[in-house]
């Protein structure tokens, strides 16, 4: 029962499907979005881990705060560089984002409490000249 969102300026946006954005007053959240220290080859969804203590750090303190918060979600947000054609890194973000929920879910962490968040590039970083920073995946604990 895990939903796939598209972003909010998705021209494929339906009525109710727009995702509170963290830049928005009325966003309820918990938690700013952090980066997990992970990369990803470009136009891939396969990740290499850079620091495996470091994500093991961080998916245990995100899974530690929602053991406080029963009835808070855990939203996983895909993002991609600016390089390539929109749809493609839009569905490859979402790609990115489930390899990401498979890690949670294998640490016994519930589906049904993951969103999944496909960005595409529309929050890449242009000063990114390499682009491998925009080749990502964030966690941001939201209230619902």
């Amino acid at each position: 029962n895990t939903r796939t969102l598209p972003a909010e300026t998705s021209p494929a946006l339906g009525a109710g499907d727009v995702f509170p954005d963290a830049s928005r007053a009325d966003a309820k959240t918990s938690s700013p979005a952090t980066n997990l220290p992970l990369t990803f080859a470009q136009g891939r969804a396969e990740f290499a881990v850079t620091d495996p203590l470091e994500l093991d750090a961080v998916l245990a303190a995100f899974l530690r705060e929602l053991t406080l918060h029963p009835a808070a979600t855990l939203e996983v947000a895909g993002h991609t560089s600016n390089e390539g054609d929109p749809e493609y890194n839009h569905t490859l973000s979402g790609r990115r984002a489930q390899m990401v929920r498979l890690l949670l879910t294998r640490r016994r962490f519930p589906i049904q409490r993951v969103v999944l968040r496909s960005v595409g590039a529309l929050m890449a970083d242009p000063a990114d000249t390499d682009q491998n920073g925009n080749r990502r995946v964030t966690l941001r604990i939201i209230n619902e």
